[in-house]
C-alpha cells in the first residue's frame, strides 16, 4: 500500500500522453491530452520580444486551474511539465538559446489549501530540475491567480 507521498509522486511521474497540435497559433507550441478530468490543452509561448521568457498556460475543459476536483492535479501538472520538456528543444532550435525563465500561471480554486499547493510546488521543482530549471518564486496574485516561476539553472 502506497503512502500519500508515494501516491502523489507516482501520479506526477505518470503524465498523460499529450500530442503536439500542428495547426497551433504561430507564436505558441500547443499540446492536448484527454484526462479523467477532461480535455487538457497546454500552450507554451514567448512572453517578450527577446524570447527569453515563456509563459505556460493550460486549461482543463476551458478552466485554468490545477485543482479539478477529480483527483488529477498531480498527474495534470506532470503532463504540463512533460509538454514543456518536449517543447524545449524546439524553442532552442528556433531561438538559438534556452529560455531564461518560464512562468506558469493558474487560476486559484475556491478553498484551495496551501498545504496541498506546497506539495505540488515541490513536485514542480523536482521535475523542472530534470530539464535544467529551478523554481525560484511562487506568488499569490490578488488571491485569484498562482504564478510559479522556473529559471534556467545555467544562467
Amino acid at each position: 500500500m502506497l503512502n500519500f507521498r508515494d501516491f502523489i509522486s507516482e501520479a506526477f511521474d505518470s503524465p498523460y500522453s499529450a500530442r503536439m497540435n500542428m495547426n497551433a497559433l504561430p507564436d505558441f507550441i500547443d499540446y492536448s491530452a484527454n484526462t479523467k478530468a477532461g480535455r487538457l490543452v497546454v500552450m507554451i509561448g514567448s512572453n517578450n520580444v527577446r524570447n527569453d521568457e515563456y509563459q505556460i498556460d493550460f486549461e482543463i475543459n476551458k478552466s485554468n486551474t490545477i485543482m479539478t476536483n477529480a483527483g488529477e492535479a498531480t498527474r495534470i501538472l506532470g503532463t504540463v511539465l512533460k509538454c514543456v520538456e518536449h517543447a524545449l528543444p524546439r524553442i532552442v532550435k528556433e531561438n538559438g538559446e534556452r529560455p531564461k525563465r518560464f512562468l506558469i500561471v493558474t487560476n486559484k480554486s475556491k478553498g484551495q489549501e496551501d498545504k496541498r499547493m506546497n506539495v505540488y510546488l515541490k513536485l514542480v521543482a523536482r521535475y523542472a530540475a530534470k530539464f535544467g530549471y529551478k523554481q525560484t518564486d511562487f506568488r499569490d496574485i490578488g488571491g485569484v491567480l498562482n504564478q510559479i516561476t522556473l529559471v534556467d539553472m545555467s544562467s
